[in-house]
């Protein structure tokens, strides 16, 4: 496999993986990033394979094929991952596939019942099940196309890990209260459509090659129903019992990598990459009016206890938040067979959040009615990447190898806060500022793994049990051994 040190590559997925990681505490469906080869994984990002290149819009001129490239990861047992890659004269064209189909979508069992509680007799789903979508793992696919023209790529891609419900005449349980209701909507997940460009050359001698990656995050989070309340098969509207959407767009830049110093045998370059992430929010919320449940919206949150009693809060929100990654690698080049690397990474993220908890005016209007935060976070989270790659027979066996050194994570977080009563602030400003030095995420790993070809048309690229622990144990049988393989990744070119 060819040697390619991984600059926007890895930091996108990176970056995009920690943008969602934030709001999954919402609805715990993590999206499924692209793949991540056996070889980018043993060497901690610092060398890719094919897998990696052939769907990244600044590096699939480096994958090499006559009439195809294709490939099929093994690396998980509840999804099928593939990617297929072919020139059309002058046009490079690659597919992408990862995800699990239709596996993952939550199966809600019901039986037929009829009933007459408000009327002649009407027939009704009974979800025995519950009607509740699941909030961990379920249905997660991403679709990608990378069209590479020149000396530019293009690649758009597609991911959805969104579940739901939509029924009419159904029996659902409303919290704990079996209810009959003439409609019932729920649903849970991402829908995340990206767009990718980039360059394949440098803009100089030494180096800058751009990226720029748009993802347009769809949240949902909600449950609505319109129960039926009178004789002959009345409703009095439709009741919101939470709302947590919202828009989160998401730009990610890359410098590309630009060598400061290029010798016999090293080279050393700098990087940045940057990733601008925010979210708009508007979510409905019901009241009574005269008898009738009417909507109106919030520009923030309308969060319910999932528990007894049931209360629900609403909160205008803002977020934004700025994530640089500074680094420095340095490469040894002064062998054919082995190859070296090591990267020292500052991420560093700015954070602002406000959330205002909101009440109801006489009209059902909103006002202020309680904390008014305001959160300013910086945190710093430094890591050395360290990766090798020997050939141990030159075109047929290649040992990886990788660690991994977090130092400590800092963060300082400033926070404002005024009290509102009925729209009117009340007390003086509060202030906060608490720094933190965590020792969460501070640790070591050492990893490895082979690639291995049959031919020039056959391939394969494993991880070993190093990457369980930072023993070597050469000779054992279990599941840390240097002979235990895992993440296997078949590829085929002709």
């Amino acid at each position: 496999m060819k040697k390619r040190a991984l600059f926007v590559l890895i930091m996108a997925l990176v970056l995009s993986m920690i943008a969602v990681d934030n709001v999954m505490a919402q609805s715990g469906r993590t999206v499924w990033n692209f793949l991540q080869s056996p070889t980018s994984i043993s060497t901690r990002s610092l060398y890719s394979s094919y897998a990696d290149d052939f769907i990244h819009t600044a590096y699939y001129k480096s994958v090499e094929f006559d009439k195809f490239y294709s490939f099929a990861s093994f690396a998980y047992n509840t999804r099928g991952i593939l990617g297929f890659a072919k020139s059309f004269g002058d046009t490079y064209v690659a597919a992408y596939y990862g995800g699990n189909l239709f596996a993952g979508y939550t199966q809600n069992t019901f039986n037929e019942i009829n009933s007459t509680t408000h009327g002649s007799s009407k027939t009704f789903r009974n979800y025995t099940s519950g009607t509740s979508i699941s909030n961990t793992g379920g249905n997660n696919n991403r679709f990608a196309l990378l069209i590479g023209v020149g000396d530019m790529g293009f690649r758009f891609s597609y991911a959805s890990t969104r579940d739901g419900l939509n029924k009419k005449d159904i029996q659902v349980p409303i919290e704990t209260v079996s209810t009959l209701a003439k409609k019932y909507k729920t649903a849970n997940g991402w829908i995340i459509p990206q767009f990718q460009w980039g360059m394949t050359r440098t803009l100089t001698e030494q180096g800058i090659q751009p990226t720029v990656t748009f993802d347009l995050g769809f949240h949902r989070l909600y449950t609505k129903y319109e129960p039926y309340t009178g004789a002959n098969w009345r409703t009095n509207g439709e009741i919101v019992l939470g709302s947590m959407n919202f828009v989160q767009p998401v730009i990610s830049l890359g410098l590309g990598g630009y060598s400061i110093h290029s010798g016999e045998a090293f080279e050393a370059i700098i990087d940045l990459d940057y990733t601008l992430t925010l979210r708009m929010h508007k979510n409905d919320y019901s009241y009574l009016d005269g008898g009738q449940y009417k909507t109106k919206s919030i520009k923030g949150f309308n969060s319910r206890t999932t528990v007894a009693p049931y209360t629900s809060t609403l909160t205008e929100n803002k977020y934004n938040s700025n994530y640089f990654e500074p680094s420095i690698k340095v490469e040894y080049t002064g062998n054919d067979r082995l190859g070296f690397a090591a990267k020292l990474s500052l991420p560093l993220t700015l954070l602002s959040e406000r959330r205002s908890i909101m009440g109801l005016k006489a009209n059902y209007d909103l006002q202020k009615n309680g904390a008014d935060a305001s959160i300013f976070t910086f945190s710093l989270s430094p890591s050395i990447s360290l990766g090798a790659q020997y050939d141990i027979l030159p075109g047929k066996l290649a040992l990886n190898a990788g660690g991994m050194i977090r130092a400590v994570n800092f963060s300082t977080a400033t926070t404002k806060t005024d009290t509102y009563t009925a729209g009117s602030k009340t007390g003086s400003t509060l202030k906060s500022k608490t720094t933190t030095w965590s020792a969460t995420g501070v640790g070591s790993g050492l990893y490895a793994g082979f690639n291995f070809n049959f031919n020039e048309n056959i391939g394969l690229e494993a991880n070993t049990g190093v990457q369980n622990s930072n023993d070597v144990n050469i000779f054992g049988t279990g599941s840390s051994s240097l002979t235990y393989f895992a993440s296997i990744l078949a590829s085929l070119k002709f």
